[in-house]
């Protein structure tokens, strides 16, 4: 399992190294499921701002700008969302969740500047969403490129939605998290949502919340996260009636981790499966837990009951270059109450060690040696041959020497996969970039004797 060092995900490739080490671990498991599905909104809000029409700007693109307001006091709203919509055909409605650009940071005047480009004979549309407001389109739906300024987005605020949160045991939960989920994706990374730019509120000692941002029209659900995001409780938004979350018994699992000569700390990834349970799923929720854990040691976590897909987490880098990888991938599934191990433990196991050959000669910045299935072939495009990495590490580029950490005994496909430095355009791009060379070899590893070095040749890509 891979993921790409850049601004967003993809399956496979390469790129620069991220500032944030930790990140691109929160979205490794999601490329072995579906995407959370897209949960179509028909459009009912209040009348769409009115802008200053300019000449459109070539080819299927819409860029607007403008600034947002509160609809009472005309005061700029400063930390929104801004979500697109498009429709699959001109007939069709709009449905929203083709991208969202938050604002991470406020902004003091509450503008906003945004381009797409978009299908043609599609309909598309921009919306804003904020804490405690109502939806709202910037512009009624467009079917040709357009250039629109000066728009003022009045924001009108969501009915008040009541209700209270309960352990598994009844008592109140002080102090949950509060989402308003539908509208778009719930992000949860180690219990902080990531994008989520939609209502929140928190409760009080007696587990009381007041959330504002409901609509009578708005199939919603209100999802609470307590005990560090860990435990989860959804309802259906309902005005008028008391909402009524009661967290579950938590699960336990407990990890191990015990491999001679890997790292001294290990990056884990649990990636709650939402997209399985159709309740979660109609929520827009995607929950990622991303503990560490010493060579050593082991941890125990209290987490919400239900499926997870486990990895360990690795970032290998080739100079410039940085490449993800979930290693020892498993899928988990908790009962409440219930207590599991995951050991990560190979003291039965040797290192796979020897070289690249012509790793320096071929003029690539660099390689990276990963351990695979027996019946792997090292095919870049076929992404599902990257589930079943064993362990990652990067070829040293003046000789194409190796080692991996330990590996359990059995038969695996040693791939080497080669870069060559980037292009000022491969530098701009976030797609998905395969290597320009790779090489295969087989290894089989027994438990009383490690094997022998291993001599990779490089091919290249075609």
């Amino acid at each position: 399992m891979v993921s790409q060092l850049r601004n967003g995900p993809a399956r496979g490739g390469i790129s620069r190294p991220h500032r944030n080490r930790k990140a691109p671990f929160n979205l490794l498991l999601s490329f072995m499921s579906a995407w959370i599905a897209l949960v179509p909104w028909t459009h009912v809000a209040a009348p769409v701002p009115r802008g200053q029409g300019q000449a459109a700007p070539p080819g299927n693109i819409v860029e607007l700008s403008g600034r947002i307001v509160d609809d009472r006091t005309s005061q700029p709203v400063t930390l929104f969302a801004l979500q697109w919509g498009e429709s699959k055909d001109l007939d069709s409605e709009i449905t929203w969740g083709y991208g969202l650009t938050a604002a991470l940071t406020p902004h003091r005047d509450g503008t906003f500047q945004i381009s797409r480009p978009f299908t043609a004979g599609h309909k598309v549309a921009l919306r804003i969403l904020a804490d405690g407001y109502l939806p709202q389109a910037v512009t009624e739906p467009l079917i040709g490129s357009a250039r629109i300024s000066n728009l003022v987005v009045r924001l009108k605020p969501g009915f008040e939605l009541r209700g209270i949160v309960l352990d598994h045991a009844g008592q109140p939960v002080d102090s949950a998290r509060i989402y308003l989920a539908g509208n778009q994706l719930l992000d949860l990374e180690d219990g902080a949502p990531r994008t989520f730019r939609d209502s929140t509120a928190i409760t009080d000692s007696l587990g009381n919340f007041i959330v504002a941002g409901g609509g009578a029209s708005q199939l919603l659900r209100i999802v609470a996260s307590a005990s560090q995001g860990r435990l989860l409780a959804l309802a259906p938004a309902r005005l008028g009636e008391q909402v009524l979350l009661r967290l579950p018994q938590p699960a336990r699992l407990l990890i191990r981790y015990d491999m001679p000569g890997s790292e001294a700390e290990a990056q884990l990834h649990l990636d709650f499966a939402a997209e399985d349970m159709e309740e979660w799923d109609a929520a827009r929720l995607r929950m990622s837990l991303a503990p560490t854990i010493r060579n050593g040691e082991e941890i125990e976590l209290a987490v919400m009951p239900g499926r997870y897909r486990f990895a360990r987490g690795k970032i290998v880098t080739i100079g410039e270059f940085g490449r993800g990888f979930g290693c020892d991938l498993r899928e988990i599934v908790l009962a409440p109450g219930e207590t599991q191990t995951v050991d990560l433990i190979r003291r039965s196991g040797h290192s796979i060690e020897g070289e690249v050959s012509g790793l320096k000669e071929s003029g690539a910045a660099g390689a990276i040696l990963t351990v695979r299935a027996a019946d792997a072939t090292g095919d870049p495009r076929n992404f599902n041959e990257v589930m079943s990495v064993s362990d990652a590490v990067s070829c040293n580029l003046e000789d194409g020497r190796f080692r991996t950490g330990p590996v359990p005994p059995g038969t695996y496909t040693a791939v080497a996969e080669a870069y060559l430095p980037e292009t000022p355009a491969q530098r701009n791009s976030t797609g998905i970039r395969l290597p320009d060379f790779i090489g295969t070899a087989k290894v089989t590893i027994v438990r009383n004797s490690p094997p022998l070095p291993v001599k990779i040749g490089l091919r290249p890509v075609k």
